[in-house]
């Protein structure tokens, strides 16, 4: 009984680690509000708002556009490749966790997981508008 606990103990923490720290990342990487749209929308608004705070000259906007578009599009690639792998990583530490867990835990489970992805969905989605 014990070890029951134990184990239990140890899902939850594993669990609300795991929102918690979904939750840091998301305020950590939160698109900030003039950062929403498409790349061009965004890579347009971070060179106006260091073109305004610099007092960049015309010359140095056009090199800066170049760079953040260069940057911007690095990036876009990077998270491309990545983001498969990340969702490969989660994918397996939830069957990790359902294979410790009762058929009543399992469904439970099941639920946490699908409401997760339900919200991340509906962020994903008001991201792009």
């Amino acid at each position: 009984m014990k070890n029951f606990k134990a184990v239990i103990g140890l899902i939850i923490v594993f669990i609300l680690g795991g929102i918690s720290g979904s939750f840091i990342t998301y305020k950590i990487n939160c698109p900030k509000p003039e950062l929403k749209g498409s790349p061009k929308i965004k890579e347009e608004a971070v060179v106006t708002k260091l073109s305004e705070k610099l007092n960049l000259n015309n010359q140095q906007r056009d090199q800066v556009k170049g760079i953040v578009h260069e940057n911007f599009s690095t990036m876009q690639y990077i998270k491309s490749q990545t983001k498969p792998q990340i969702k490969a990583v989660i994918k397996q530490g939830q069957g990790r966790i359902f294979s410790v867990l009762t058929p009543e835990q399992q469904k439970e489970f099941q639920k946490i997981i699908d409401e997760y992805k339900q919200k991340h969905e509906q962020k994903q989605n008001n991201a792009g508008k």
